[in-house]
């Protein structure tokens, strides 16, 4: 697909070498944040980049970015402010409503729909306004 980029790098709100940590018993919640439980984890060094950066690689315009980032979301679209010109940014937000409210006010131009499924995880739907 010629126009979908993926990029081998972690997402921050600042570029800098980081651990990934990468749970031993799924596939799945690697994180640059270390769990709190007591899961086992591998740690492996990676580079971390801004939004703002990735998506000047790219060039303008960006029609979707999809997030899954384990709980740098606030963080990471706080920085930004080419987010704004995407058409679409969805995603899963682990968290409570206060973290989900928190973080859609960063996008006051955006229509927004989020549902939960379970209740502590929230897909949210973002679509900018013309």
């Amino acid at each position: 697909m010629p126009k979908v980029f993926l990029h081998p790098e972690a997402v921050g709100d600042r570029g800098a070498e980081a651990f990934l940590y990468i749970p031993e018993s799924r596939h799945s919640a690697s994180s640059l944040r270390r769990p709190s439980n007591s899961e086992r984890v591998r740690k492996v060094v990676c580079q971390v980049k801004p939004l703002d950066e990735i998506l000047t690689e790219i060039g303008q315009p960006v029609d979707l970015v999809k997030f899954d980032i384990e709980g740098v979301e606030y963080e990471v679209f706080a920085a930004s402010r080419l987010v704004h010109q995407v058409e679409w940014i969805v995603g899963e937000l682990k968290g409570s409503s206060p973290e989900v409210e928190r973080l859609i006010a960063l996008f006051p131009e955006h229509f927004i729909e989020v549902l939960r499924n379970p209740p502590n995880v929230a897909y949210v739907f973002l679509k900018r306004e013309r």
